[in-house]
Parts: C-alpha cells; structure tokens; sequence
C-alpha cells in the first residue's frame, strides 16, 4: 500500500533512505554488482490480473524494487532490500496497535456481482437469482467479514474491472477497482469493529459531490479525513470531522490520471461508513463513473499459524492425509503413499473436502452425479458417530449462487460440482465453478469467476452464512476456459489454490495471502498436473494425483515444495487394494489422526506424552469381544478403569508379596483375523514401582490368523515381590502382529494394529474368605447398595469392612458386617449405605481374618448427580457476559472455562455453588476477542461442554 501524504517520517526509514543513498553512490561505477529482485517485501511475481488476462507486476510504492526476471544494472541489492523492510516496517508494522493486523480486501482476487450479463436471471444459464445478491455482498476481511451493500442496478453497478489506472498516490492495490455510475449509496458494515480505515475514490468529476458518514459500533460517528490525489479538481469540506464531503469541479480529467481522485482514512474504530453520491449528470455528458479501491484497515486477530497440531501423529505413526478414491475416503501417509479406507459414501463420489479436525467431521459434496445443475447439498460424515448427513441442502440459502439451469447449448450446469474444498480455523471453505460448458466439457463464454467461500457454522454446529474469499475469472468470455478447479488447501493462512485449466495452457499454481490480499502465482508447473492439494500436521502441503486420460498416471502423493514444484512422488497403495486401479482421485483433505485404542493405567506408566501405549483399531486383531474407540486419552486412571473395553480376562487375579510367587493371567481371549500371526505381551509391575520395566514383561507363543477366537495364558514363574505397604500394581496386555516388531520393551508407543488393556492387580496375601463376586448399584435417594459372594472358610472370618472414598485415594469406614458375632452359613452379603457422597462415591470391601490379616476387594464406584434438570448458557453469542442457570443437589464448587480452536485456554474461574437453583453472571468475559470457543463447566465428576460464540457489539 502507499504511505500516507503528509505522515511523519519514522527516523528509522530517514535513517534507512540516506544509508540507501550513500551505497548507492559508493557502488554507482561498479558495473559488477546485478540486482535480481523476485519475490521482495510488498512486490510478488507474476500478479494476474483477471481483467486483462495479463501476469502484471502489482502497484508498489517503490517500483525499482518490483522487476520481475530482469536485472537493474550499476546498483547492489543490500541498499533497496534495507530501504525495503525499513519503510514496509514504518508503513505496516506501525500501522495497526497490538492485538491487531492489516487486512486488504483486494479485488482482482475477488468478484463484485453485477446484475448483468450472465450474472442475471435471464441468461440462458442461471447464476444470480435476483439484483438483491449484488446489492448485498458479503466479503471475508481477514478473520472476520464485512457487508457491502448498495442501491445501484445492473446498468450502473458494473462489478470491478481495470479501466481506470490513473492511481498515483492513492491506497490502490494491483490493478482492478469497483466500478460505479451515477447517483447512490454504498455501506461497509464490519463484522467487528477496525481500526485506520483506508481507502481511495477515482473518477469524481463533472460536480459529483461525495459525503461520507462513520460509526463506531455504539452508533457513535467518527470523523474522515480525505486527501485529494494529483492536480486535484476536488474541494473537500469540513475535512477531518464526522461530516466531511467533497466536491468535484466541472473538469473532467483522463481516467489516466488522479486528478479526480482522493483517499479516504477513518482512525476509528469503524463499524460502518456510508459513502453517499450526488450531482451526477448535471455538467456535460460523463456518464458519472467513479471506481471504488481495494478495501485496508485494520482488524483483530490473524490465522492461526498451526491449526492442524491437533492431529499430530504419535511417535512411529504416521501422518495421515485423506483422500478421496471414487467413493470412499482414504487416510494416506504422504510419506510412503500407504494408505488405508476410512469410510465408504454409497450415495455417489465424494468431491470438495474439508475436514474439522477439532470436531472431527469430514464435509463434502457429491461429484459426478449425471445431474450436476440439480445438486446442491452440502454433506458430512461425523468421525464420532460414523454417520453421514446432509448438513445443508441448498448451498444457496446461505448465498452461494450456482449454476442450476442449462441451455441446449450448455448441456453441463455445475452446481456443487467441479469445485473444490478445505477446512480451515473453523469454517469450511468451498470452491464453486461458475462457468458454462458444452458436451466436450469446454465452452467458457460466461465471463463469470470461480469463487472460493468460507461458511461459517453456529453454535450448534449449523452452517448459516457465507463470505467471499477469493476469485478468479472461469473464463475469458470467448471459449477459453481459465481456471479449472483441482483442489485448494488453507494452511497459516496461505491459500494454495492448485488450478488444473489446461496442461500446456491456463494451469497455474497461486498462493493467496487471505490477510494481505495479494496472490504469488507459479504458472506452466513443469513435468507435473495440478491435482489435489493436502495439508499435514506440520503444515506441509502435499499433491495428490491420478489420471486415465492419455498418458495415464496411477495416484500418487508427492510432497508440494512451495515454489511451484514437487518432491518424489509415491504410489497409493492399500490393502485390500482399492480398484479400479486407477480410480476418480476426487479430493483432498486435510491432516487426519485417526481412532485409536490407549492404555489406561495411572501417568507413571505411560510417561511420555507423544509415546503413550496407542493402538490404530484394526477390528480383526484384538482382545475380548471389542476395543475402546479414543481420539485421545481418557485419561490415565489410578483404577485403569477409564476405557469402555478391557474385557480380555475380565479380571486379575490378586498377587501375593513378601517372597517368590508365581503368577498366571488365565484364558485371555484373543482374536486374530489379518491373515497375519500377532504376538501377545503383557507386563506385570510385581517389584511396585509405577514402571513396565522390560524385565516384566512375558511374550507369548505365535498367534495364528484365524476365524475363531483362541485362548492363551501368561505366566511370571519364580518372581520375587517385596513387601509394599501398595494395596495394588497394574498389569498390561498389548497384542499386534508379529511384523510389527513389538518387544518387551514397548509397554509403552504406538503399534499400528491391535488393542492394549490394562488391570489393577490387588496386592495381599490368600485368606480363609475369599470375596468372589462384588457389586454396586444406586438405591432411593442417596443410598447404595452394596452385594458380595464369598468362598471359604466362614467360621475364620472376624468381619467385611465398607469403605468409601471421593477420590480412590483417600478412605474412611462406612460401616462394618461383623460375622465374628454371627452364626454365618450364608456365602452371600449386602450393606446398604444411607450416606453416599454427593457426586461419585467409590467402594471397596476389606475382608478382615480372626488373625487380623485382611484384604481388599477392588474398587467400584457410583455417581450421584450434583445437577437436577439441565445447565444453560446465555446468551449465545455472547457480547458482554454469561449466565449460567442450574439447580443443584449439594454444595460444591463449579468450575468454568473456555478453549480456543488449538485447545488453548483463554478464560478460567471457579465460583461456589450453593444447594437449590443457582444463577450465575459472569461480566469478566467481554475481554475475549470474538470468535467460536468451547465452554466447559465441571462440578465434581460431572462436566457440561457446548458451543460458545463471542462477538462485540
């Protein structure tokens, strides 16, 4: 952007422009020194300019620095590489305050409807369905978005084109502006408020007036300051107040030059500004144009630079991509092209991927239906429940026009189809084709633009409205079809928009910075097509890609290297191996961690975050009847009681102490249906000390491929156990297949296959009375009920004593069944306990001998509810507070907190809750920038998460 008139020099850039000047004159006879400038500070390559079809070299307030391939002789590149981050530091760094980043809405990457053309209703092939969608449009502005609205028609709103470049001086960027006509309004409304709102007005002439209103987002105005460009025929009034206006001579100057011109700045903060337009027609007959510029200010917020760590592979996993193979969706390791299905779509070819890895729900549309003009629905399959929807039907109720209608000479409409998608910072972007095409599949007589959009979803996960993020012309006008969509990718907001229009032609590569407007573009990639792009974990991005058309190409992942090329290229392999064998490569999506199987035993087993015990679930490898399904941990539990599975033994058996033992796991169930042998090792912590060491750990024989589920045992002979004053140690079972290389000592790490399980193992010596079966269920009120079966010598116990605790941790006595005192024939008991803790109560049982030595049972727990009916949350979205509402049974202390997108916590508070209806207002939160949250509260065991929207009024 250009600098203000009349600003202060910063010091540093003074500093800077004399460092320049004295370099430039010690090196100005050196013929040696060649200056290559490409890709500098405010000067990409290759800019296009949609208008003119031409590659042009963007508007840049130091054009020496903007040379594209060619060699600026007699000077050396330190001096203006210096001169360039010192100004672009004065202009940019210091332009927006902490907190907040410059924005440029840019239009020769965006498409302003115009109600005309092929853009009406009346064209053979519907785009537009009414003048409304171009009097309100809807723009991405960075992070948030702002509304343009205008009461112009289709004969004097005529979109944005490049016919006036008469701009020296003005806060133009690249080449396109908005072009108008005549008398009328046009309104910025800003999602959230901005800061130094700049702007420039071309072509106000032949006593056009123009005056200017801006509001803060209490309504309050704000003043505008204009500054008149070039030998200016403008005369500005009350300039710098709230009412500021100007006012054209009777002169009409060339659209070559800026003499009609002026830039507009609001410090703000902006709301909304209203640019009105008067007088036109009264002086001669100019017809009344006048351009509107790209749109800069100021804005909170940016892109995150790592959204996608969330699905960080464990270490020796791999770092899956997906893609999608006809029907059915694939994670592939771009490391190595092995890939495995994921899920499988029977309603049609899966196109235009993002996939919402905090949420874990793949969005999509269907692709190659025969019927492309009559498909509009938006899809999704839901990772949590394995279950496919339709989330929105109509892609257009939320404003995203289509082609739907097609005329005997345009026998392909596209609606969704032939576009493509991404997912990014919590919207899901989707790629739309606007032109037309005849039965080869080419035409391009629409002159529309492909349009890249970002739906938003509400709170409940719904999406309810779109913004325009990026555009570029379909085609020419005249046949020739210009951009074609592959896929594009989002990662640190960098769009990669890998645009597939012709092999030898129109295929080009372009990265579009989503904050600054600007694109760098790779055109003619040589030796490879434009497929479909992916994003990985560590924001790598990746290019899928397969073709029947001659010569075919089998798919293949291949690393993209950010300049326009890629890396080695590896063939998608899986097993059973997808057919046909070269099938429809749809789309592309994002990094992808999938489900997976932890061990639950208390954190010292599994000490390292990155390398817990972790399986990949393969459902033909496993132990018991079926495994825990885990995106993550749910957390490592002093029970080891946390997955929904451990069912391969049911139980351990106790282990005595004090001397050698020998231990045996009996009949643990094994299932092993890969066509591969698997292993089985478990670990048995028998020396206490919170460690699996590989010492412990006992292997089994070969486990065969088969049908049938198969039974083996495990047996530590000749152990030695001290004596611990321990109530219990743990056991760890993992099963695998024996390619996997899985040791004694891995009790801890990823295996690619099979199931963990983890058991507490009670610690105690063999009694008289042996308690062989406990339970416990919830009575009236707050009582529970305690049963438990015996085995043994009746007449040696002294007594069975009930212990309670809140945490696992901490026991006290809640009562005693003393059969010392009692004729006992019975081998069956219960206790009723009256007082059960609020919340969850957890229960064991010690059986004590008339020789004082005892035993414990295992510990079960009950949970009795804090909460009666259910907790709301209001408003939502929130503006300047919270109340939360809910009734509860006891006492306790409620805990309150919200998370970011990355899981990061950006507000947290513990407030008392009391006995009966609570109402809780929370005032603190109008701080948060706006944005989507996750609010969760936690009152004892019992946690309440729901969606949380923030804006600001």
């Amino acid at each position: 952007m250009k600098s203000k008139p009349n600003k202060r020099i910063n010091p540093i850039t003074l500093i800077g422009v004399i460092l320049v000047k004295c370099l430039h004159i010690l090196f100005w006879n050196n013929n040696s020194y060649t200056l290559y400038v490409n890709h500098l500070v405010g000067c990409a390559s290759n800019i296009y300019d949609p208008k003119s079809k031409f590659f042009m070299k963007p508007r840049n307030p130091f054009p020496l620095l903007c040379v594209e391939r060619k060699s600026i002789n007699k000077m050396i590149a330190l001096p203006f590489i210096l001169l360039s981050f010192l100004i672009s530091y004065n202009n940019a760094g210091a332009q927006c305050g902490a907190g907040y980043n410059q924005v440029t809405l840019n239009w020769d990457y965006l498409d302003y409807f115009s109600y005309s053309g092929f853009y009406t209703t009346t064209a053979a092939d519907v785009y537009l369905a009414s003048n409304t969608q171009a009097q309100t449009q809807n723009f991405a502005f960075g992070t948030q978005r702002v509304v343009i609205t205008n009461n112009y028609t289709g004969t004097t709103n005529l979109g944005e084109d490049a016919t006036h470049t008469g701009d020296a001086g003005s806060y133009a960027v690249g080449n396109v502006d908005v072009h108008f006509i005549g008398n009328g309004q046009i309104t910025l409304t800003f999602e959230n408020e901005v800061n130094n709102l700049k702007f420039s007005m071309f072509d106000i002439d032949r006593n056009q007036k123009v005056a200017f209103s801006a509001t803060n987002a209490l309504g309050v105005a704000q003043n505008v300051t204009i500054t008149r460009l070039g030998t200016s025929i403008l005369t500005t009034l009350l300039n710098g107040t709230a009412l500021a206006n100007v006012s054209a001579s009777s002169s009409t100057p060339l659209n070559t030059v800026a003499d009609a011109s002026m830039n507009v700045d609001v410090a703000g903060p902006v709301k909304t500004i209203t640019i009105n337009i008067t007088n036109t027609g009264t002086n001669g007959s100019e017809d009344g144009s006048f351009w509107l510029s790209n749109i800069i200010a100021c804005s909170a917020g940016t892109f995150p630079s790592a959204y996608h760590i969330i699905s960080k592979p464990f270490t020796n996993q791999p770092g899956y991509v997906l893609s999608a193979l006809d029907k059915s969706i694939y994670a592939v390791n771009p490391a190595n092209g092995v890939s495995k299905l994921l899920f499988t779509d029977p309603g049609g070819n899966i196109n235009s991927m993002g996939y919402d890895p905090y949420n874990r729900i793949l969005y999509y549309v269907y692709s190659l239906t025969g019927s492309a003009g009559t498909n509009t629905a938006l899809k999704a399959y839901n990772f949590n429940t394995k279950t496919i929807s339709t989330v929105l039907a109509d892609v257009r109720t939320i404003g995203i026009p289509l082609v739907t209608l097609a005329s005997s000479s345009i026998v392909y409409a596209s609606g969704v189809e032939s576009g493509a998608g991404s997912f990014y910072n919590g919207s899901f972007y989707l790629g739309i084709e606007a032109t037309n095409k005849n039965g080869s599949g080419i035409l391009g007589t629409s002159n529309r633009e492909a349009i890249i959009w970002r739906i938003d979803f509400d709170a409940s996960n719904v999406p309810y409205r779109s913004s325009q993020v990026f555009a570029l012309p379909n085609d020419n006008g005249t046949g020739t079809l210009m951009h074609d969509w592959s896929d594009f990718v989002i990662t640190n907001g960098i769009l990669y928009d890998f645009d597939g229009a012709g092999v030898t032609t129109k295929t080009d590569i372009y990265h579009f910075d989503m904050m600054n407007g600007t694109a760098v573009n790779y055109p003619l990639p040589l030796g490879w097509t434009p497929g479909q792009p992916v994003v990985g974990w560590n924001e790598s991005v990746y290019q899928l890609y397969a073709t029947t058309a001659a010569p075919a190409v089998n798919p293949y992942v291949a690393l993209y290297n950010g300049n326009g090329t890629i890396g080695t290229r590896f063939n998608l392999t899986s097993a059973p191996m997808f057919t046909p064998a070269i099938p429809s490569v749809g789309d592309g999506a994002e990094a992808f961690r999938p489900l997976a199987d932890f061990g639950d035993a208390p954190a010292s087993y599994d000490p390292v975050t990155g390398d817990p015990a972790v399986h990949e679930l393969d459902f033909n490898l496993r132990m018991g009847t079926a495994e825990s399904e885990e995106w993550v941990t749910r957390g490592q539990s002093t029970l080891a009681n946390a997955d929904n599975f451990e069912d391969g033994i049911g139980a351990a058996a106790n282990l005595n102490f004090n001397g050698t033992v020998t231990y045996t796991v009996n009949s643990i169930s094994l299932f092993n249906n890969t066509g591969s042998p698997a292993v089985l090792i478990g670990w048995l912590d028998y020396n206490v000390n919170g460690v699996f060491d590989p010492g412990e750990g006992r292997v089994s024989a070969s486990i065969p491929s088969s049908t049938s589920t198969q039974f083996l045992s495990l047996t530590w002979t000749g152990i030695f156990v001290p004596t611990t004053a321990a109530l219990k140690t743990f056991l760890r079972l993992r099963i695998t297949k024996i390619a996997n290389g899985m040791t004694t000592a891995n009790a801890t790490g990823y295996m690619p296959d099979g199931e963990v399980e983890d058991y507490p193992v009670v610690m105690g010596i063999n009694l008289p009375v042996e308690i062989t079966g406990f339970d416990l269920q919830k009575g009236n009120g707050k009582t529970a009920m305690l049963n438990w079966s015996t085995s043994g010598n009746m007449a040696d116990n002294a007594a069975f004593d009930i212990e309670r605790s809140a945490d696992g941790l901490k026991w006290n006595n809640a009562g005693t069944v003393n059969t010392s005192l009692l004729q006992v024939s019975t081998d069956k008991f219960s206790y009723k306990d009256e007082n059960a803790l609020p919340g969850k109560s957890y229960y064991r049982i010690k059986t004590v001998s008339k020789d004082g030595t005892f035993k414990y049972t295992g510990t079960k727990s009950v949970v009795f509810s804090y909460i009666k009916g259910k907790i709301t949350v209001s408003p939502n979205p929130v503006t300047d507070y919270i109340t939360v509402q809910l009734s509860a049974d006891h006492a306790a202390p409620l805990k309150i907190a919200l998370y970011d997108h990355s899981g990061k916590t950006v507000y947290e508070k513990s407030v008392p809750v009391a006995a009966g209806d609570n109402s809780i207002r929370l005032t603190d939160v109008k701080n948060i920038l706006p944005g989507m949250y996750y609010i969760k509260l936690n009152i004892g065991d019992e946690i309440f998460t729901d969606k949380l929207v923030v804006v600001k009024n």
